[in-house]
């Protein structure tokens, strides 16, 4: 199981939201995905680049991080291992906001 969902089920309950965008993917590529690992969080289907640039994520994948209020307080460029002990604190952190 992808690390993500593993912080999607294990933080939503708290609280934090983890939301997957699909960039340039048809919605069938998407749904093989989502059941080929299991994903259960949202996903965001954006086939045509439009809302990905308004976040600024330059490189695949980008991990932007919302506050509460709605505004960006940071972002994480690159592959990250969402199910190590650095990111459950990550999330305990975010919460805590």
């Amino acid at each position: 199981m992808p690390a993500k969902e593993l912080l999607h089920r294990g933080f939503s309950p708290q609280g934090l939201a983890v939301v997957g965008v699909s960039i340039g993917e048809s919605a069938a590529a998407v749904r093989r995905f989502r059941q080929e690992f299991g994903i259960t969080y949202p996903l965001l289907m954006d086939e045509k680049d439009e809302v990905t640039p308004r976040f600024n994520a330059r490189g695949h994948p980008t991990t932007i991080l919302i506050g509460r209020d709605g505004r960006i307080i940071g972002r994480i460029p690159g592959e990250r291992d969402w199910g190590v002990e650095a990111a459950r604190d990550l999330a305990r952190w975010l919460l805590a906001l």
